[in-house]
């Protein structure tokens, strides 16, 4: 299996966002710069502000996720269901770790955000297609600073 270069970049916690969710944020974070199973039509490679706006929308998102209705929807679930997988997310969010791809999808740069368990988060995209809150997908969009293709797995 090929092998997917990466640099694991390791940032300080930020108060604000530990403050914003009421917990410490996954200190385990990995920039891929490619990834087989995220379609794009390009990549890049985020710098590490690119990762904190991204991650600052993130905690947003889970603080209230009420509020961004919109996100969820595009998810096509049902709402409540949806706010209960984000709060089992929001309670075991420090055991998560995260990889950053850098996409362009047309001419817009967004980074596609993968979060697992921080043991099984590395160097190689981890395509899981169970376990819950466990395993979930955002996409940031760098010149919006919205989420889109929210994406929680099930359970089988």
């Amino acid at each position: 299996m090929k092998r997917t270069a990466a640099t694991v970049i390791l940032l300080v916690a930020m108060p604000s966002l530990c403050l914003a969710i009421g917990s410490t944020f996954p200190q385990k974070r990995v920039v891929l710069e490619s990834a087989p199973f995220v379609r794009a039509d390009d990549n890049w490679t985020p710098a590490p502000q690119d990762i904190e706006k991204a991650l600052s929308a993130i905690a947003a998102f889970l603080k209230d996720p009420g509020k961004h209705h919109d996100t969820i929807t595009e998810w096509n679930t049902d709402l409540e269901y949806a706010k209960g997988e984000l709060r089992s997310i929001r309670k075991h969010f420090p055991e998560y770790g995260v990889q950053f791809l850098g996409i362009v999808i047309g001419d817009k740069k967004k980074i596609h955000c993968n979060f697992g368990p921080a043991k099984e988060v590395g160097n190689d995209y981890m395509l899981v297609l169970d376990g819950g809150f466990w395993y979930w997908r955002i996409v940031y969009d760098m010149e919006t600073g919205k989420l889109t293709n929210l994406n929680i797995n099930g359970y089988g």
